[in-house]
């Protein structure tokens, strides 16, 4: 078998953060269970995907997709709901892969987060070098994502599960068509942060939005550090920063143009105060 078939668990020592200080003992049981979390992540995450193939859009191109992701019409491309859909029904959270419902957004926050590898491991987000609409070739990104990179040594070729006309089909892929491999962060465990949540902190839906002030604005400022990042802004005044950080948390979440315009709703909270972990949300 070559070594290309292997999981993220072989990744890099510097990618995975496990380098261990001089004169310091590893913990053996803690990388040990690391590995195996980011195993049995990477393969959830790939059997998800695959088990969608065959799947094929209803008459006039709507799919299940596309509706899980809240953007379900005739003319709007679904593979990047698709990515989402199989994230989230394999317990991925938005720290571990962004929002890719409009595949710009997420290949511009994986960019960010220094997430680009040249070589594929199973589990990347292939983002390819042609257009989501093969009548537009001025649409955005087309991806998918790799399942196989069992002849990438010998013939820089990789297998995918991507929507390819209203269907979810699995093929072979040449490097000539990718842009970037972006890897997820598959050491993140799902359901880690949302099992801190202690239900002590609350905030109320009602009181947060631009220009509010006050304990509430505080806690979502605070969430909003951990997971997106916060610079430049006045505690407890939902300011124009806290505004901008609060759109990028959306388009991490998969809302696309207008909806990620960084005015809260109650499901946008809910979902920052769970996987933050800092607080729950009050009408």
């Amino acid at each position: 078998m070559h070594d290309e078939r292997r999981s993220h668990s072989d990744d890099s020592e510097s990618e995975r953060g496990d380098a261990v200080a001089p004169g310091v003992e590893p913990d053996v049981r803690h990388e040990r269970s690391r590995r195996k979390r980011r195993e049995q992540l990477t393969v959830k995450f790939i059997a998800t995907a695959e088990k969608y193939v065959g799947y094929k859009a209803r008459p006039g191109g709507l799919s299940e997709f596309g509706r899980r992701a809240g953007y379900n019409s005739h003319s709007t491309p679904w593979s990047g709901a698709f990515v989402d859909c199989v994230a989230h029904d394999s317990g991925l959270p938005a720290a571990s892969l962004p929002s890719c419902v409009y595949s710009a957004s997420g290949l511009a926050e994986l960019l960010k987060r220094r997430r680009v590898r040249n070589t594929p491991l199973p589990g990347d987000i292939v983002f390819f070098s042609f257009s989501t609409l093969s009548a537009d070739p001025f649409s955005m990104p087309h991806l998918g994502i790799v399942v196989d990179v069992s002849d990438w040594r010998a013939k820089k070729r990789f297998f995918s599960v991507e929507v390819v006309n209203g269907e979810v089909r699995r093929l072979a892929r040449s490097h000539h068509d990718v842009t970037a491999f972006c890897r997820p962060v598959f050491d993140v465990r799902p359901g880690r942060v949302r099992d801190l949540q202690t239900g002590i902190v609350f905030v109320s839906a009602g009181k947060v939005k631009p220009g509010a002030r006050g304990r509430d604005v505080l806690n979502v400022q605070l969430a909003l550090e951990r997971l997106v990042g916060l610079d430049d802004h006045v505690p407890a005044l939902f300011d124009d920063s806290t505004t901008v950080a609060f759109a990028r948390w959306q388009r991490l979440t998969g809302h696309v143009g207008l909806d990620a315009n960084g005015v809260p709703t109650r499901l946008n909270l809910e979902r920052l105060g769970a996987e933050s972990g800092l607080f729950s949300v009050l009408d």
